[in-house]
């Protein structure tokens, strides 16, 4: 089997990626994270972990996990992008390592604010078609009773 080169397969998942050390120092980051944070992926590394997600949040997150820490699951926190905007995103997190040691955790986000955006959209379109649904309903009952009344006529 080939040598992998995981920075470019993890650089391409279509949610944000956070790669720390015990659940502090961020030590990678991928260009998805950049996106929704606003700071590039070197600017992360290197940063806190409270400095994007409160400590309020992540001790909530922890407490959430305490049932079972190396499950991976979804929690919605906020996050602080570069520009000082919170960020509402989905987050999954799990630990790699034997329980007790000093484990490397993994955080998944995903911005909440793009799926809110494409569901809108959806309703939109949703909207729009049963509008279009009522007026040819609308429109068969008037040539029906056109027809009927020409037919009388005639």
């Amino acid at each position: 089997m080939p040598d992998v080169e995981y920075p470019q397969i993890f650089g391409r998942l279509p949610e944000g990626l956070l790669i720390t050390e015990a659940m502090n120092t961020i030590r990678w980051a991928n260009d998805e994270m950049a996106e929704i944070t606003g700071w590039t992926a070197e600017e992360l590394q290197g940063m806190r972990l409270d400095q994007l997600i409160a400590r309020e949040e992540l001790t909530a997150i922890a407490r959430a996990r305490g049932v079972d820490p190396w499950a991976l699951r979804r929690y919605h926190c906020q996050v602080r992008t570069k520009s000082g905007e919170r960020r509402e995103v989905s987050v999954s997190v799990g630990q790699t390592g034997e329980p007790g040691a000093q484990a490397t955790t993994i955080f998944l986000l995903r911005d909440i604010r793009r799926q809110r955006e494409m569901e809108r959209r959806l309703l939109e379109q949703l909207g729009e078609k049963q509008e279009m649904a009522a007026f040819g309903h609308v429109a068969s009952l008037v040539a029906h009773d056109i027809r009927n009344l020409s037919n009388t006529l005639s």
